[in-house]
């Protein structure tokens, strides 16, 4: 996992692109021609700087890196966002009180 870590310049999609490679390189040691075998997949919040289709950072990271990984959505925060979408509804706001 990364840390948070302060990104010059912003948090545009090619300077994230590079953080995570440096992240690669330096503390899991992987050198370049390693990422793309070890790298299988890329997970997020669904935000578009990490999954725009022309220059999210995983589009950075599969057509620079690793062809082949995989970009999946966090389920966790799939179920957030129904959760807060039918705790709008009153019946649903009702039972939350009874529990």
């Amino acid at each position: 996992m990364l840390n948070f870590e302060w990104v010059v310049g912003g948090g545009f999609p090619n300077n994230l692109t590079l953080l995570i490679l440096k992240f690669l390189k330096e503390y899991e040691g992987l050198r370049v021609e390693q990422i793309a075998s070890k790298v299988v997949c890329f997970g997020s919040n669904d935000v578009s700087v990490f999954t725009n289709v022309h220059m999210g950072v995983a589009t950075e990271l599969k057509s620079k890196m690793t062809p082949f990984f995989i970009v999946v959505h966090y389920m966790a925060h799939h179920i957030n966002l129904v959760v807060q979408t039918l705790s709008t509804l009153p019946l649903v706001s009702k039972l939350e009180g009874l529990l």
